[in-house]
């Protein structure tokens, strides 16, 4: 597995599915707070925009509080 990482300016979600588009990524990996189910996880947080913006799929990982 190749991973990379990149730091870029502008709209999270735009600049992330633009950036995978461009490496031609296979896969993208995003770390979540809060519940998926929930109306305001999905109005607000940025993974699910960027579902929206690309074909490329999304795997949302749960991230735990310590």
């Amino acid at each position: 597995i190749e991973v990379a990482s990149r730091v870029v300016r502008g709209d999270a979600a735009a600049e992330i599915a633009g950036v995978a588009a461009e490496s031609r990524a296979g896969l993208i990996v995003m770390g979540v707070h809060g519940t998926l189910g929930s109306q305001a996880f999905w109005e607000r947080s940025v993974p699910p925009k960027v579902s929206s913006r690309t074909r490329i799929p999304v795997l949302f990982v749960p991230i735990r509080s310590l």
